[in-house]
């Protein structure tokens, strides 16, 4: 159970349950309008140093200034008493290295406790702050950590914050750091060239070195976690885009998001490196480039790496490497309609192609044996034009998201077009987000109608259809109607 300090400003009775070691009590949200003061962070913290709280796991309370000794004695009690608080954002923008640091220190000698996800975003930290967080959590179970918006990370030219996690949590021979970690936030960090090395360094010397003694004394493999990075916000990444190859091909990171990098089409072509060579083929899975600069020359390159499945001749037989991408974000990008063209001619076709008008199938770029691993694809806001929207609707396999918002797909009677696609419905298709594009309602009711017709022999897969940002007359609404007296899970998004 989750209680909300909200409504009035003392916390008195949110405290009187934790030190009641209330059993219903697991997640504590402080809002920022709360008093939470000295009197309140040392009620909080004599409660679970007295190790009698069995049952709060969870403590949210970021935007509370706290003074240092403050920090340090809640943070004590955490580390030192035997609780089981899993998760923690504490203080604001005032509680700088100094307080992350009196923070940390309870931490340092402690490798299980039992903190696995640790919320410092925006707490006014540089190199020293980021270092005392890798030697205390470095080492330990820490799972999900949230380092963004520290943005005062690169006070001296000749260091850079990244860089001192990297080398605190790697310090003292530790051969896997942040082992277990699932998700690293370092959004908006001014990180750059050198720290996305040593943060590629780092993560590919957790994967690959994680041997220890068991209890018997024979040597065991330890398997590092799989994780989510989040660099967004970090313009240097794509000035300096040479790092980024080392980066993508470590084995560790399955999901990296890499939003408003300044990352052009030169720097998709480092990110994807050399894929000829079999070792540099991707193994990530989920991929956020989005509001960048890639055009068509750069969404090729995308398609060419992460969309590809490569064939290898060893001795006297293919060895075939499979992509793993399922997840690819382009929002925000001019890419046109040839670059998503180039993407489509990668996926595999439409299991109800030979059904599609031969009118429209001059669009289609697919094959039947395509890729058939990507699940989601956003090309909201690429200016795809009608061509890319047809092209990428006429592909299937396992693709079954597909956002198109915001791409003026109303001009020369786009939906009209792409209602020649949805006869019936979609046969892979479980989102198809349409909106934004300015339609008019006799559009828009060219779409609902086409779900209505009668002799489709399509298994409708379609659960979700976005049409917000569009015309919605009355006259759509009995469409609406229609469409769900056939489909009744269909979930239809309008404005009203």
């Amino acid at each position: 159970m989750c209680a909300w300090s909200g409504g009035f400003k003392s916390c008195d009775q949110l405290l009187k349950r934790i030190e009641d070691n209330d059993p219903t009590l697991e997640t504590v949200v402080i809002l920022p309008m709360k008093t939470f003061g000295p009197e309140e962070v040392a009620r909080l913290a004599k409660a679970i140093g007295s190790g009698k709280n069995c049952y709060l796991k969870h403590i949210y309370a970021s935007g509370h200034k706290i003074s240092t000794p403050d920090l340090a004695l809640l943070s004590s009690a955490i580390a030192t008493a035997d609780c089981n608080v899993e998760s923690l954002a504490i203080g604001d923008k005032t509680m700088g290295d100094v307080g992350v640091i009196s923070f940390c220190e309870p931490f340092y000698k402690l490798k299980n406790n039992s903190i696995k996800k640790l919320d410092l975003s925006c707490k006014g930290l540089s190199e020293e702050g980021f270092s005392a967080i890798g030697t205390a959590f470095g080492q330990t179970n820490l799972k999900d950590l949230d380092l963004s918006r520290n943005n005062n990370c690169s006070r001296h030219e000749e260091k850079q914050a990244i860089v001192e996690l990297c080398n605190a949590a790697s310090a003292n021979n530790n051969v896997h750091p942040f082992q277990h970690l699932t998700h690293l936030n370092l959004s908006d960090c001014k990180v750059e060239h050198d720290g996305v090395i040593a943060l590629a360094n780092m993560l590919f010397s957790s994967y690959n070195n994680a041997i220890q003694k068991d209890a018997e004394g024979n040597d065991t493999t330890l398997v590092s976690e799989r994780l989510t990075l989040s660099l967004n916000n970090n313009p240097s990444i794509g000035r300096s885009p040479k790092c980024l190859s080392t980066l993508l091909m470590n084995f560790r990171l399955t999901s990296l998001s890499l939003t408003h990098c300044d990352i052009g089409d030169d720097a998709v072509h480092d990110l994807v490196g050399d894929t000829n060579n079999t070792s540099n083929i991707p193994s990530i899975q989920c991929l956020n480039l989005s509001h960048n600069r890639i055009s068509e020359i750069g969404a090729k390159y995308i398609s060419d790496s992460f969309l590809v499945c490569a064939a290898v001749s060893h001795s006297d037989k293919n060895i075939h490497y499979p992509c793993k991408l399922q997840q690819l974000i382009l929002a925000g990008n001019p890419i046109g309609s040839a670059g998503v063209i180039a993407i489509a001619s990668k996926l595999k076709q439409r299991v109800d192609i030979l059904a599609i008008e031969q009118q429209e199938m001059q669009h289609f770029h697919g094959s039947c044996d395509g890729n058939d691993v990507i699940q989601e694809i956003d090309l909201s806001k690429t200016s795809c034009g009608i061509d890319g929207a047809i092209a990428i609707l006429l592909c299937g396999g396992s693709l079954h998201s597909l956002r198109l918002f915001d791409n003026n797909l109303s001009e020369d009677d786009g939906f009209e077009k792409i209602s020649k696609l949805l006869q019936g419905g979609h046969p892979n298709l479980k989102l198809l987000d349409l909106g934004g594009n300015r339609a008019t309602d006799s559009s828009v009711c060219a779409i609902l109608d086409s779900f209505l017709t009668e002799d489709s022999k399509i298994k409708m897969s379609l659960q979700v259809l976005e049409l917000g940002g569009n015309q919605f007359a009355e006259k759509c609404e009995e469409s609406l109607k229609r469409v769900k007296q056939k489909f009744p899970h269909l979930d239809i998004v309008r404005d009203r």
